[in-house]
């Protein structure tokens, strides 16, 4: 199953997704996603939790492109969502 879960990416499995294609930070290229410094905060714990929960919800094995993926849209959404919150406070 190891060989399994190192699935190559391919654009229609990443629009199963969100239908979007994140932004890539600098020196980030679609296949070397790992390790960038927006990344930082995922260790290898979190990315295997993320590839098994989404896999089991997915019935498919889900890539670990794809799971940073995940993982970094729900950062950009939780930056999002502070930054309204902020802007409300101070009458923006």
């Amino acid at each position: 199953m190891a060989g399994a879960l190192n699935m190559p990416e391919t654009s229609k499995m990443r629009g199963e997704l969100t239908g979007f294609d994140p932004p890539l930070e600098e020196g980030v290229t679609p296949t070397n996603r790992r390790r960038t410094p927006a990344s930082e905060w995922i260790d290898d714990e979190l990315l295997d939790y993320t590839r098994r929960v989404w896999s089991k919800a997915y019935g498919r094995v889900v890539s670990t492109d794809e799971a940073l993926e995940m993982l970094m849209n729900v950062k950009r959404l939780a930056e999002t969502i502070v930054a309204i919150r902020k802007r409300r406070r101070s009458g923006q």
